[in-house]
């Protein structure tokens, strides 16, 4: 049982060490599992280098895990495991219910509890409390402690919210919160960590709940490689705060610290310091850059710059078009492909419309990395509109973002000449789905002559693209207003759907999107 740190700069090649010392290990047929664990959104890029470097025998050979994937595997082994995980939806309602049923007795967030976000705030509260150990008796302490009468109210407000929680959860379900809490109280159990080599990489920081998990792993475990991106180690009295390595510096000192009250031995640093990093040796501007930036003292980069370009732009768009202009002569004159080219910017949200209208005007293929919320789809916003018709009694607002998604089978002529005639005349609520064909006119001059027999065509087209769109979602309401249970309304939303053929009409546009490779 013992404690190894690997530690170097950026590029240094940790990763590597780690891929090729669990390749070695390997050969040398172990007796216990060798296990490398990193971060959840590092795991397939891992298991890609796992393979490549082991081949076809190092698949399910030596495994590449998270700390939650390590929980999942100890608990499906020792037991534990057996409730119902929660996700974020079902943790959303628990809270929803706990606030709903306790509002009357919170005295901060009364008000605020109805708000929107407000849920999702408390969520990610709760999930960072589990994170640091913080559980309600502690809340509960901390809280009488302090004097300060609002910070007070809020700290009595969460203690409720949080105990309330825990107690509903836990009769059916598992919150994933918990899961490396459970890992840590049942790890002694588990005989495949026994004897395991361990390699921790990618981490920068450990949370409470991790550092509790590695404290138990070193007491089990063969041995602990954790690899750290830092140019030494020091003795936290030599640490400065203004070290861009300092907050690592200190993870080192810590885990130190738990091998040390735990008794266990603690290896020799390996550190990895290549004259040049591998991932720099096609680029010295860089490597001095990464060397030196926010350093004091610094060295002065005097040698010709080529792969290191700055540009002071006058504004967003000349500063996008800059890069374009950038992209098409690599492309064209140094033979580099367009996949191969990455646009990194600080803040996507100020660039994006800039590049959707200069990168095609440069006529260069692109893809933007940016989480899109699901209420943005048009299937969603579809569901979200009509269940809003009936919400709000068919305002102009609800009925025309359904009839805007694309997906109801309309042409866009015929909704544009509803549209204006709906606005002309004010039509709204019951009017929509009144028995009657509307009859006002579409000439409202006082001069007006009897209409002519293209106004009453007009007018007869009107009422049938009215017709169209109102038989299914008419048949909808009245199922809606009669039910009474959540799964009947979810059963009538569903044949609403396929009334208006949904499914049919996403299927043609996967098809069309196909034909115009736009996967």
């Amino acid at each position: 049982m013992s404690l190894r740190i690997i530690y170097g700069r950026a590029g240094s090649g940790k990763s590597s060490f780690c891929i090729d010392d669990i390749k070695n290990r390997w050969a040398q047929e172990p007796s216990g599992p060798l296990i490398l664990i990193v971060p959840e959104q590092f795991s397939l890029q891992a298991e890609k280098s796992m393979v490549k470097a082991l081949g076809g025998s190092g698949i399910g050979s030596p495994e590449v895990l998270s700390f939650k994937r390590l929980a999942r595997r100890v608990l499906d082994e020792v037991g534990g495991a057996a409730k119902q995980h929660v996700n974020q939806a079902g943790k959303a309602m628990i809270i929803h219910s706990v606030l709903d049923k306790y509002r009357d007795n919170l005295k901060a967030f009364g008000r605020p509890a109805g708000q929107k976000g407000f849920v999702n705030k408390l969520s990610g509260m709760l999930s960072e409390f589990k994170r640091y150990n913080i559980n309600p008796v502690i809340l509960e302490e901390t809280t009488s402690k302090v004097e300060d009468r609002f910070l007070k109210d809020k700290l009595e407000d969460l203690t409720l919210i949080y105990s309330k929680y825990e107690e509903v959860l836990h009769q059916m379900y598992i919150d994933t919160d918990d899961d490396l809490t459970l890992l840590k109280n049942r790890i002694d159990k588990s005989i495949y960590l026994k004897e395991a080599e361990i390699w921790i990489d990618e981490f920068s920081g450990f949370t409470p709940q991790e550092y509790e998990v590695i404290a138990k792993l070193l007491q089990i475990a063969y041995r602990i490689n954790v690899s750290l991106c830092t140019d030494c180690l020091l003795d936290t009295e030599q640490i400065q705060d203004i070290d861009v390595f300092s907050s690592i510096k200190y993870t080192a000192n810590r885990l130190i610290d738990i091998a040390d009250e735990l008794n266990i031995n603690i290896e020799k640093p390996v550190a990895l310091k290549p004259s040049t990093p591998w991932r720099y040796k096609n680029s010295k501007a860089l490597h001095h850059m990464e060397e030196f930036l926010f350093q004091y003292p610094y060295k002065v980069f005097k040698d010709k710059t080529d792969s290191l370009r700055l540009l002071s732009a006058a504004n967003l768009y000349n500063e996008v078009e800059n890069a374009a202009i950038n992209i098409v002569n690599f492309c064209r004159d140094k033979n580099i492909r367009y996949r191969d080219i990455a646009v990194i910017t600080r803040n996507l949200d100020d660039y994006e419309k800039i590049v959707r209208i200069i990168f095609p005007q440069y006529n260069i293929p692109f893809f933007i990395d940016k989480k899109r919320a699901v209420t943005d789809h048009p299937l969603t916003l579809l569901v979200l509109s009509v269940l809003q018709m009936l919400y709000k009694n068919f305002s102009y607002e609800s009925v025309f973002r359904y009839l805007k998604t694309g997906l109801v089978g309309i042409p866009v002529s015929d909704i544009d000449i509803l549209e204006n005639y709906v606005l002309a005349n004010g039509i709204r609520g019951s009017q929509w789905y009144q028995e009657d064909d509307w009859d006002y006119r579409i000439n409202y001059s006082i001069e007006a002559e009897e209409p002519k027999k293209e106004e009453l065509d007009l007018i007869e087209r009107i009422n049938s693209i009215r017709r169209t769109i109102m038989e299914p979602i008419t048949l909808f309401k009245d199922k809606v207003k009669a039910s009474k249970k959540a799964r009947d309304l979810c059963q009538y939303l569903y044949e609403f759907l396929c009334s208006i053929s949904i499914p049919q009409i996403i299927e043609e546009l996967e098809a069309e999107y196909k034909k115009q490779n736009e996967l």
